[in-house]
């Protein structure tokens, strides 16, 4: 294996359907921490404090496999990006 591969770690389970509407579901629920647009330390320690609560939710759960705070915010984002894509080629 290649070291650069090693540092990376392993890949994790994919995100289900139900998950992926959970994880939908608990942003809606502290939208007005994460996505504010300030970037004031505050603010910065705020959204790091939502989402760890996030995360605790998340994982509360007990589905599959347990996910950390990078995982949920990444899948957010790809989500976000998936939904802006659909909504363009639409107009």
């Amino acid at each position: 294996m290649e070291p650069s591969k090693e540092l990376k770690g392993k890949r994790n389970v994919n995100f289900n359907k139900r998950e992926e509407e959970f994880l939908v579901e608990l942003v809606r629920k502290y939208q007005q921490v994460i996505e504010n647009k300030k970037t004031d330390s505050i603010m910065w320690k705020d959204k790091e404090a939502c989402w760890v609560k996030l995360t605790a939710e998340f994982n509360s759960l007990g589905l599959l496999v347990p996910r950390t705070v990078a995982q949920l915010q990444l899948k957010y984002k790809n989500l976000k990006k998936v939904v802006r894509k659909k909504s363009a080629t639409i107009r």
